[in-house]
């Protein structure tokens, strides 16, 4: 198989939707989900929302041992997704004023040293 042969399968299975939409190769995710794991070398993964904008796929990389909580690109997408997932961080510094007032305090506690 070549590596345009599932873009190729992906568009002639789409051609007929209209966007926006979203399509998954599972077993394309599957095998990244997998190979995230063998390579973390037993350390948690946190999952980067930033590249995986569907939150059921979130969830189901969760729910997996070795996956453990998210890094939210924006502080509103962090709070959309802490509906569902608790372990939420944001990964840049906010000035969404609304977002601020509806974020409960923030966790407070101290890193730990390595």
């Amino acid at each position: 198989m070549t590596a345009a042969a599932p873009w190729t399968r992906l568009s002639a299975a789409t051609a007929d939707l209209d966007p926006p939409f979203a399509v998954l190769d599972r077993a394309a995710f599957e095998a990244n989900a997998a190979d995230l794991l063998r390579r973390s070398g037993g350390l948690p993964i946190r999952v980067a929302s930033k590249s995986l904008r569907v939150r059921s796929v979130i969830e189901s990389l969760l729910a997996r041992p070795g996956f453990r909580g998210v890094l939210a690109y924006t502080l509103p997408e962090a709070l959309w997704l802490s509906a569902t997932c608790p372990d939420v961080v944001v990964g840049y510094p906010t000035a969404d004023r609304g977002a601020s007032r509806r974020s409960p305090r923030p966790n407070l506690r101290r890193p730990r040293s390595r």
